[in-house]
C-alpha cells in the first residue's frame, strides 16, 4: 500500500472551476500572462486542475516510485493515464 503526497506549485483550474479563495480568483483572473510566462520559461512548473485529479488517478491504479509527486511527475502520471485510458482532460 503506497501513500502520495502530491505538491503542485502552481495549479490553473480548467473547465469551469473557480478558485475558492478570492486572493487566488483575482490573481488567476488578472495574472493570466504571467502565468503564460511562466508555463513558457519553466513548462514543468505549471499543472492545471484536470492534470492533477489524472495524475492522482494513475498513482491510484498504477502506483507510482516517488511518494511525494511534483509538478513535472504530475505531468508525467497524467500523460501515462491519457495513453493508457484515453482519458482527455488537458
Amino acid at each position: 500500500r503506497q501513500t502520495f503526497m502530491f505538491r503542485p506549485g502552481m495549479i490553473i483550474p480548467v473547465k469551469g472551476v473557480i478558485p475558492s479563495s478570492k486572493i487566488y480568483r483575482v490573481l488567476i483572473t488578472n495574472m493570466a500572462w504571467l502565468i503564460r510566462f511562466i508555463k513558457r520559461m519553466a513548462p514543468q512548473s505549471v499543472v492545471n486542475s484536470a492534470q492533477i485529479g489524472q495524475a492522482m488517478l494513475q498513482a491510484t491504479w498504477g502506483g507510482y516510485f516517488r511518494s511525494i509527486v511534483h509538478p513535472a511527475d504530475i505531468l508525467e502520471l497524467s500523460h501515462t493515464l491519457e495513453e493508457t485510458h484515453g482519458s482527455s482532460g488537458s
